[in-house]
């Protein structure tokens, strides 16, 4: 997705003010890559490289130069960059995610040093930029050792280095790789045989591995270990959310949370992101009938040992889901969507035909994975009807009131009016999300200063 100026804020005027503010604040710095456009209009996120001990204050710079602007730093997640994702209001302003870097490696191994980086550094448009050798190298290396391929765009690039035997490129490549293995690499690009450079990746990868870890093994430990605290930052505050959506039926959570999705994608991995419907769906589900579906009040209450035998079950998957599904989302800054969750259990036993205590239902829920966010959508008993006119008005009328009581029991529940236009409650879910990301932002930025001072 690339994102063009828009009329309120412009992307062009932000970009140009921030790396002014950086410059005046000596904050050192360049644009790793995708800098053909700037300031005009970027691809999906903006490669910031920063010297050593200053991202905090180039982190600063940005807070500000966002206020300044109109605009809000809403939501950060800590990866080998500190990714930050800047957003103005409304579904046509922009949505800009800059990544941080302070550091150039794979895996704990320090593959270019950014001090010398920054040295080389040269101008595009008064944008500062990599020089051709080290851009070649970054492009080259950090894709194909993290994922075994090599982006089709950077392929021209990457020749160039190559045919014109930059030193700097060749240098670099015959340190972490060994002067023949370098080679080899080097004759692939000039003929442009990509695929076995591909092939190869395995090779590259042991021998980073092994002549960094020979030559500067202190250096490599001590990555590693600020990963693992990094790692464990991250599990103990994953980036991505749970959003659950509550309601009686009609009242259009299966609409409302496909929509929320898509407007999030700026800010969480759309390819990571997931929807469930009540359960996360580890153990196995029996097929439903359309008679279940459409009139799940109308089925004959289960008996009090099937009921508990259910609640067990379903219990079981809730717990597992949070530990299979939830957190490896949440951790890896994906979202996910739920419609309905375990406490529809105790709100509307009917629909699950249960002859089960409340308070047995409502016990169970300390074993489950609360939501981030629970929005929470009503609307009178008739609008209800209008929508689902299966119901007797006795179920949704005692249905509306119940789950306007969830309220109370869930951390961050909101209710949210459905008697409205789609935008006009999609524009109140996204700036409810936006701002509870941007609340979590910042005392997750907070704790990250501490970390670093």
């Amino acid at each position: 997705m690339t994102h063009e100026l828009d009329t309120a804020v412009p992307l062009a005027r932000f970009l140009g003010d921030l790396f002014a503010a950086w410059a005046d604040s000596d904050v050192e710095f360049l644009i790793l890559r995708n800098y053909q456009d700037l300031p005009n209009s970027l691809g999906n996120d903006l490669d910031v490289l920063v010297r050593p001990g200053q991202r905090g204050e180039a982190l600063g710079v940005l807070i500000r130069v966002a206020g300044r602007s109109g605009l809000r730093v809403h939501h950060c997640a800590e990866f080998v960059p500190l990714s930050i994702f800047v957003s103005s209001t409304g579904p046509a302003g922009i949505r800009l995610h800059i990544d941080l870097f302070d550091w150039l490696g794979w895996r704990g191994f320090q593959l270019l040093d950014v001090t010398e980086v920054l040295a080389r550094k040269r101008l595009h448009k008064s944008i500062p930029v990599p020089g051709l050798g080290d851009e070649a190298t970054i492009s080259l290396l950090t894709r194909l050792l993290y994922v075994g391929e090599l982006r089709a765009k950077y392929a021209p690039m990457i020749y160039s280095a190559a045919a014109a035997e930059n030193e700097v490129f060749t240098a670099h490549l015959q340190r972490l790789l060994g002067k023949h293995e370098a080679e080899r690499l080097l004759n692939a690009a000039r003929t442009q045989n990509w695929k076995l450079i591909a092939e190869r990746v395995r090779r590259y990868r042991f021998q980073v591995a092994v002549r960094l870890l020979g030559r500067q093994p202190r250096s490599v430990l001590g990555a590693w270990v600020r990963d693992i605290a990094r790692y464990y930052r991250r599990l103990r505050h994953p980036p991505g959310l749970l959003i659950v959506f509550f309601g009686p039926d009609g009242a259009g959570k299966s609409t409302m949370a496909a929509s929320l999705k898509e407007r999030m994608d700026h800010t969480f991995y759309s390819g990571l992101s997931r929807r469930l419907h009540w359960r996360p769906g580890v153990l196995p589900q029996r097929e439903v009938s359309e008679i279940d579906v459409t009139s799940p009040h109308a089925q004959p209450t289960r008996s009090a040992v099937a009921s508990i035998l259910f609640l067990c079950y379903h219990l079981l998957d809730f717990w597992l889901g949070r530990f299979t599904v939830i957190i490896p989302t949440t951790y890896r800054n994906g979202l996910v969507i739920a419609e309905r969750y375990y406490h529809d259990l105790f709100i509307d036993p009917d629909r699950y035909r249960l002859r089960v205590s409340p308070r047995l239902l409502r016990l169970g829920s300390y074993f489950v994975r609360e939501p981030d966010i629970a929005f929470i959508l009503t609307a009178p008993p008739e609008t209800i009807l209008g929508r689902k006119r299966e119901l007797p008005e006795s179920t949704v009328s005692r249905q509306v009131k119940a789950y306007r009581s969830l309220t109370s029991d869930l951390l961050n529940a909101v209710n949210i009016g459905v008697t409205g236009s789609e935008t006009e409650i999609l524009d109140r879910l996204e700036c409810e999300v936006l701002d509870f990301l941007e609340r979590r932002c910042s005392q997750e930025l907070m704790k990250l200063q501490i970390v670093e001072d």
